[in-house]
């Protein structure tokens, strides 16, 4: 992103609209933006952000505080920011929420946040304002304008502030944020996604597949369970008896088999004849409905014949109708040019009476050349004095720079004096302020330790009171299944012998004396069962009872397995509970002392830099006999100035003496020469384009009444035309013996003629096909008997209803058996399966728990990802930290995490001067402004060459620079100097007069009583 052009109205210190350009700025590579603390240096890059995210720079800061107290209540805050990103160039535009006047009658009202997105590319920058701004991309909606600016920028406010934009006072941020928040800017900065996605997915497969294996062990258990044997002999000695039951009933299939094909043959016999009777009777109805229509059809013949008289016609009645439209038409094109003539005539008297005024008004014209001579004499008169003018700018200028010399050097004295007043005054408050720092340091380092070991003990008792609950719902839950099991169980043996006794039953029912059983061959039944047999609702009850008893079998089996867990989750947190000490105070009294040290520190402000204000009081006093010299010599030149300067004026005024007091003035003059001569021009071009306007009406009115003339001409002749066309048509409708009123109605008919002879050669069709089929039905039914079809289905039906049910009786044992055998070979080949997806499972089990975490590292796959990225960022960030330490310091990884920081995450200092690693805590203040810097800048090299999306082509840093020495700061903005270029722009915010120097160009705030505005410097 690269900021091209940056407009502000009514925007923090900056009262009106100010624009600032920042194509020379960027150009140059590094620039800065200088001026007084509280000028509004800070107040662009909060524009800048604003204009994009509707956020400030920072981020404490609301956007509805960002109006100017300086501005008119009529000036409405608005930010404008025209940038470039790749070949594209955009405008954004924002209005904060913001109270001002009403537009009607009194009082205010509240503007809400609007925001604006336009595509300006190929439009020239300075020719961008609010009637030339491209297409619209979005309006209006805030949501919509940040969406779109999203998807251009590729980041958000929180990602800018990080690796475009540093504000103030959050430089060190990324430097000491701890390893949990450092994760989440560099998750936020780097799409690491697809390596988290790809952790979750080798976990939730991995899940999968061990729950499948699980699964499928308990589903072969609840499959013998559910066909009713406890293993698989007792399944072996079921498949035995079910065999010997499957020989009974085929016998007594076939037998009731024969019996229904024979009653099935009769009423096949019977449907055929009934179905004769029927066709007789549908081809009487048939034909007598034909017979019927015979009236219709005449009428139908009847206007085919007059539809085919009127097809004759129409030829005639064409050319009628056509001769009747051109005669209109003629007419039309009459009454227009009568219009047009008209006309012609009005605007040839208007410009007539144009002429004539312009003529009349020749005499000002006279005047006016008069004027202009003389204004060239005076021209001439003030070119005489221009060496007197010359002589009176020289003199004015040197008692301009004597003024402001004069002032300069007064206002250094009392500056001085002010200062030293100041300093005197703030170094005694600071030494009591660090005395007060130092103790209550030592006072919060022992609060923190007391509320983090009240935290962890209280994380812990939560959590095992949270497992007991959970171990006491999880036994509840396992003994309702248990209760549950054991009546699913008890249903079942119910259900199971009353299918049993049914089947004793209808064996029963089939006995008879003398002949032998089919079960033992016996030809004596001296005890058979008794009782009704039922007709298969006790094998529908056994199927629910076992499908009800192998669901209970199942949730027991899982709630069992939750309470083992829940039980063992308990005791491992119990066993946390009792290793930790009872801290003395509970969490709310350490935390209330905690957060009342860190007031008192946060009362104390930052830190003072007491030798700084030793030695900016000493350097004060030293200087300010040399100021007082400077003043009184800068009050003698003053004196002399004024005195040369009422000289030159005297000189000037007695050469002016002929010359009007308005007119001495060159561009005074020049300016009433252009007028008279722009007007005499003027005068005469009205006067020549009324003369031409004149001729022109005179030929367009001799033109508009020609073209009358032959209008009127052509209706004549056309109405003649249509008059004869329409006695022709009159004359043909008589000799067919039809008026116009039954030609009209025939008309209609003439596109129906195909569909009249279809519809008559269609019904004589049918009337003989009718005949015919009627002779054939009666014959076929000659000689019979109509036969009673209801009782022969019923014998069928009968017959049929005995072999279902010894099919059913056959089926139902038959599906046993086979259920049977598929059980058994079911389960041999599920355990084989088994064994072969353990075999399989294996490879992504390993897999998973090395891309989740449980490895030697006992890092996540995200977070190896992340810690690669970030060990990017600290060779690019090493790359501007070496130089500008001299090689001392470089930035590694803490790969050891502490207490419950990230692992892999910390940044450790290394110093070369001692070979050891330290923490970043331990370096000065200008220290940690260079490490700071250095990974900020490295942090922005990364994003932009890892991420294809985002480009930044500018970054600004808000930063003042005074906490380095004199060769750091050197190396810095040499640094600086180094990472400009052709693609890259740096921005810096300092008020370091040697950064000043060394970086010239850029923007200086000037601030004042009424607010600030903006003046390019070296630009």
């Amino acid at each position: 992103m690269k900021p091209l052009r940056l407009t502000m109205q009514a925007f923090g210190p900056y009262a009106s609209r100010v624009e600032l350009d920042f194509r020379p700025a960027l150009e140059s590579g590094l620039f800065g933006i200088y001026g007084p603390t509280g000028a509004g240096k800070s107040s662009i890059f909060s524009a800048m952000t604003f204009a994009l995210f509707g956020e400030s720079a920072r981020e404490e800061q609301m956007a509805t505080s960002l109006r100017s107290d300086h501005a008119d209540p009529d000036c409405l805050t608005e930010v404008e920011l025209v940038f470039g990103l790749g070949a594209k160039t955009y405008l954004c535009r924002r209005v904060p929420e913001q109270v001002r006047p009403a537009k009607r009658g009194g009082g205010e009202t509240r503007e809400n946040h609007a925001a604006w997105l336009f595509d300006v590319s190929g439009i020239p920058v300075d020719d961008i304002s609010a009637t030339r701004c491209g297409v619209v991309l979005a309006e209006k909606k805030v949501t919509q304008v940040d969406e779109v600016l999203g998807r251009i920028l590729g980041y958000g406010a929180s990602q800018f502030r990080q690796i475009v934009l540093l504000p103030q006072g959050k430089f060190e941020t990324f430097l000491t944020a701890k390893t949990d928040k450092r994760l989440a800017i560099l998750r936020d900065l780097f799409d690491v996604s697809l390596y988290k996605r790809l952790a979750q997915k080798m976990k939730d497969d991995a899940k999968v597949a061990e729950d499948r294996i699980r699964e499928r062990r308990v589903i072969c258990a609840d499959r013998l369970k559910e066909a009713g044997f406890a293993d698989l002999d007792a399944l072996s000695d079921g498949l035995a008896e079910a065999a010997e039951r499957l020989v009974l009933a085929e016998g007594m299939t076939v037998a009731a088999g024969d019996a229904a094909k024979l009653s099935e043959e009769q009423l096949q016999q019977a449907t055929a004849l009934e179905a004769r009777f029927v066709e007789a009777g549908s081809a009487q109805a048939g034909l007598e409905a034909l017979l019927a229509r015979s009236p219709e059809m005449g009428l139908v013949e009847a206007r085919l014949a007059k539809a085919s008289a009127a097809r004759a016609l129409a030829d005639v009645d064409q050319s009628a109708s056509t001769q009747a439209a051109a005669a209109q038409a003629a007419e039309a094109a009459r009454q227009a040019a009568s219009t047009a003539a008209v006309l012609a005539g009005e605007a040839h008297g208007e410009a007539d009476r144009l002429l004539q005024a312009e003529l009349a008004r020749l005499p000002e014209s006279d005047a006016l050349g008069r004027a202009l001579a003389d204004h060239l004499r005076h021209r001439q008169t003030l070119e005489r004095t221009e060496a007197i003018r010359l002589d009176l700018g020289a003199a004015g200028a040197t008692a301009s720079q004597a003024q402001a010399g004069f002032q300069t050097a007064e206002a250094d004295l009392t500056g001085t004096l002010a200062k030293a007043a100041e300093l005197d005054g703030r170094l005694r408050q600071a030494r009591l302020t660090e005395a007060e720092r130092a103790r209550l340091m030592a006072l919060r380092e022992r609060t923190i330790q007391a509320l983090a070991a009240a935290r962890r003990h209280g994380a812990a008792e939560a959590s095992r009171d949270q497992a007991a609950a959970a171990a006491g719902s999880a036994r509840q839950a396992h003994a309702a299944s248990v209760a549950a099991l054991d009546s699913a169980e008890s249903v079942f043996e119910r259900a199971e012998a009353g299918a049993s006794e049914m089947q004793a039953l209808q064996l029963a029912a089939k006995l008879a004396d003398g002949a032998p059983c089919p079960v033992c061959g016996s030809p004596h039944h001296p005890a058979p069962a008794r009782g009704t047999a039922g007709d298969g609702e006790l094998d529908q009850t056994l199927r629910l009872a076992r499908a009800a008893l192998a669901d209970a079998r199942r949730r027991e089996s899982d709630a069992r397995a939750t309470r083992l867990a829940a039980e063992a989750t308990l005791q491992e947190r119990g066993a946390i509970l009792q290793s930790l000490e009872l801290p003395p105070e509970d969490i709310a009294t350490a935390t209330a002392a905690a957060e009342a040290v860190a007031r008192d520190l946060g009362s104390l402000g930052p830190v003072q830099d007491i030798a700084g204000l030793e030695t900016a009081l000493a350097a004060l006093e030293s200087g300010r006999p040399e100021i007082e010299t400077r003043l009184a010599a800068a009050r003698t030149l003053l004196e002399a100035g004024r005195t040369g300067l009422a000289l030159a004026r005297q000189s000037l005024e007695t050469a002016l003496g002929s010359v009007p007091e308005e007119l001495r003035s060159q561009s005074a003059l020049e300016t009433a020469i252009a007028g008279l001569e722009t007007e005499t021009e003027m005068r005469r071009q009205r006067l020549e384009t009324a003369r031409q306007r004149e001729r022109s009406a005179s030929e367009a009115l001799l033109g508009a009444r020609k073209d009358l003339q032959n209008a009127e001409q052509s209706a004549i002749a056309a109405s003649h035309a249509a008059d004869a066309a329409r006695t022709t048509l009159t004359e043909r409708l008589a000799g067919h013996g039809l008026s116009e009123d039954d030609y009209r109605a025939c008309k209609s008919d003439i596109p129906e003629m195909g569909r009249f002879e279809a519809m008559l050669d269609e019904h004589r069709t049918r009337v003989a096909a009718a005949r015919d089929r009627h002779g054939r039905a009666v014959a076929g039914v000659a000689e019979s008997e109509r036969p009673d079809l209801p009782a022969y289905q019923q014998h069928r039906d009968a017959a049929v209803e005995a072999r279902d049910q010894a099919i059913r009786q056959a089926e139902s044992v038959r599906s046993g058996l086979a259920r049977l055998h598929q059980l058994q070979a079911g389960l041999a080949a599920e355990s084989a399966v088994i064994e072969g997806m353990e075999a399989e499972f294996q490879p992504l089990g390993r897999l998973a728990d090395a891309f989740n975490g449980r490895n030697i590292l006992k890092t996540n796959l995200e977070s190896f990802a992340i810690g690669a990225m970030f060990e990017a960022v600290l060779d690019a960030a090493n790359l501007r930290l070496g130089p500008m330490t001299d090689g001392r310091y470089s930035l590694i990884r803490e790969l050891e995490p502490t207490g419950a920081g990230s692992r892999g995450l910390g940044i450790e200092i290394l110093d070369s001067y001692t070979g050891r690693a330290r923490g970043t805590a331990t370096l000065s203040g200008g220290e940690t402004f260079l490490a700071a810097l250095s990974l900020a800048l490295g942090l922005s090299d990364v994003v932009q060459s890892s991420s294809n999306g985002i480009r930044l082509d500018t970054i600004f840093i808000d930063e003042g620079f005074g906490s380095l020495d004199a060769a750091s700061l050197d190396r810095v903005l040499q640094a600086l100097q180094d990472l400009v270029g052709n693609t890259r722009a740096v921005g810096l915010i300092s008020h370091v007069e040697t950064v000043q120097q060394a970086i010239p160009n850029g923007f200086r705030i000037i601030s004042s009583s009424t607010g600030s505005q903006v003046v390019p410097r070296h630009l």
